[in-house]
């Protein structure tokens, strides 16, 4: 008995099309730039805190990793702000707008709190995984429930 590959969901139903969610391409620029300012950060950081200036390799790895940066922070400022426009624009006929609206103040909040990239201080300095970042899932899980499970209230 020769056993035949399962046919893709594409196959069973040839006329479904694959679609982004406008509120989930939103949720997913955010993290990117999130994380993007977290790695910048993480990475002045290190180089602040572990390469020794005095010598020679260290000093010109420090000068590239650090010197790509500037250019780096301002194309991402740029896109936050793009990206905050159209964050609390999607809130215009969304029947979840206020669910959203607090998910999406959260997230600006959150980049915000990234605005000392140059943090040098170890004591001061605390790494955090982005995923784990619950108040912003928790509004998130708000925002989803309030917009697909109870669109009616």
């Amino acid at each position: 008995m020769v056993l035949e590959p399962p046919l893709t969901l594409f196959e069973v139903l040839p006329k479904l099309k694959q679609i982004t969610l406008d509120d989930a391409r939103l949720e997913n620029e955010f993290y990117r730039l999130y994380g993007s300012l977290k790695t910048i950060r993480n990475t002045v950081h290190l180089v602040r805190n572990r390469i020794d200036e005095n010598q020679s390799f260290e000093s010109q790895l420090a000068e590239k990793l650090c010197g790509k940066f500037p250019s780096e922070i301002e194309t991402i400022s740029a896109d936050i702000s793009n990206l905050s426009e159209q964050m609390l624009h999607f809130a215009d006929g969304n029947p979840a707008a206020g669910e959203w609206l607090d998910f999406a103040q959260a997230c600006l909040k959150q980049i915000g709190n990234i605005d000392d990239i140059a943090v040098s201080e170890s004591s001061v300095f605390s790494p955090t995984n982005i995923a784990q970042e619950m108040e912003l899932q928790s509004l998130l899980g708000r925002y989803r429930n309030a917009r697909y499970m109870n669109p009616s209230s």
